[in-house]
């Protein structure tokens, strides 16, 4: 039987330059859609860059003798500071925003990955994926002020708005552990998804739920879930048929953004109240994207999600539209922001003739209105 061609299949790869094997992880829909958001990146792009060289992203190197690359980082709310993931080293490093100056780093557990602060601001968590334990970070002496033993392989890490919580999401066993953080004690495992296991994890700004999504060590789909602060207990699961990784709420609670990666970037935005999942945002990495934990930043207005590759995408939030795709060949990993907004950075994970460093987005709010 002669199989029927698309054509509008057919005009899509060949606008995008694809063969039919380079597009086959696509739906004809997914290829016009990544033909359309290829054409706004390109108006977006040529307005930003206004013929200065690299005006988008400031570059500061990782001192001699960090890892070969880095993963996560936060930025603290004033925005004056960055901690940044030594994965290889089980290190974090410190950088100075105003004096652009690297601290010393502060030895913490093997493999750390997911990072988070508290939202006063005075307390950074590190899930040491390797050596089962949580660090304690305090932020004005920049020492560790406590280690907390989880459940195997954590690997996200979420902090309550009302700082009493820390909450651990540990990937192999599929479970989610809460550390009180005036004792630093590890309460007793929540059991979210045991067969798949759990990766990302963000804390709701009402306080009432902890999201977590959950990845795809069995079988092909996966899910969010949604688990009660007070009861403790896992809610209904959102199916998403994706591996699932790094997860966002907005700061005013009424989306959540889930990271896809079986095909490359997909960013999927979940309407927190009706439970419905959006079609995905489609970034320009083709497949195999960005399966780190930590990796997203969100502001009042947009969405910063480094691709692992080549690009910064940039959504906007009331629209749920890429609208730039900011280009960064050192392989762009984690994004953390301060609380305004007014400051942003990723960590670069290094590529030749690159080297591991963060990078500062010198204008987020250049892109909208």
């Amino acid at each position: 039987m002669t199989s029927v061609a698309d054509p509008v299949r057919e005009q899509y790869l060949a606008l995008l330059g694809f063969s039919d094997g380079d597009g086959a992880a696509y739906s004809t829909t997914q290829l016009v859609r990544l033909y359309e958001n290829q054409q706004i990146l390109a108006g977006v792009n040529a307005t930003v860059k206004k013929g200065e060289p690299d005006v988008n992203l400031n570059k500061f190197p990782f001192p001699s003798g960090s890892g070969s690359y880095g993963f996560n980082l936060v930025v603290t709310l004033d925005g004056s500071k960055v901690y940044a993931v030594d994965y290889q080293n089980g290190k974090v490093i410190p950088f100075d925003v105003v004096t652009s100056v690297f601290g010393d780093p502060i030895t913490v557990g093997a493999s750390p990955d997911g990072i988070a602060i508290s939202p006063d601001g005075k307390t950074v968590y590190v899930a040491n994926g390797s050596d089962n334990t949580v660090s304690v970070i305090d932020v004005e002496t920049d020492t560790v002020v406590g280690t907390v033993s989880v459940d195997p392989t954590p690997y996200g890490i979420a902090v309550s708005p009302d700082n009493s919580t820390a909450w651990a999401a540990c990937f192999t066993t599929g479970t989610v552990v809460p550390i009180d953080r005036e004792t630093l004690t590890a309460g007793t495992p929540i059991v979210v998804d045991a067969t798949n296991g759990v990766a990302g994890i963000t804390a709701a700004p009402d306080g009432k739920t902890v999201w977590v999504a959950g990845s795809t060590l069995v079988t092909a789909n996966s899910a969010v879930y949604p688990i009660d602060v007070d009861t403790l207990t896992v809610g209904t699961a959102i199916d998403v048929a994706d591996y699932l990784g790094d997860l966002i709420i907005t700061p005013d609670g009424k989306t959540l953004y889930v990271l896809g990666v079986s095909n490359g970037n997909y960013v999927y935005p979940i309407d927190v109240e009706t439970k419905v999942v959006s079609d995905p945002i489609i970034g320009l990495r083709l497949s195999g994207g960005n399966s780190n934990i930590s990796v997203m930043a969100c502001i009042s207005k947009l969405l910063y999600v480094p691709d692992g590759n080549s690009y910064i995408m940039v959504i906007d939030i009331a629209s749920n539209e890429l609208i730039a795709n900011i280009p960064d060949p050192n392989v762009p990993y984690g994004a953390g922001s301060s609380l305004d907004g007014s400051v942003v950075f990723v960590t670069e994970g290094g590529s030749s003739p690159g080297v591991p460093s963060i990078a500062r987005i010198v204008r987020p709010a250049f892109y909208l209105p």
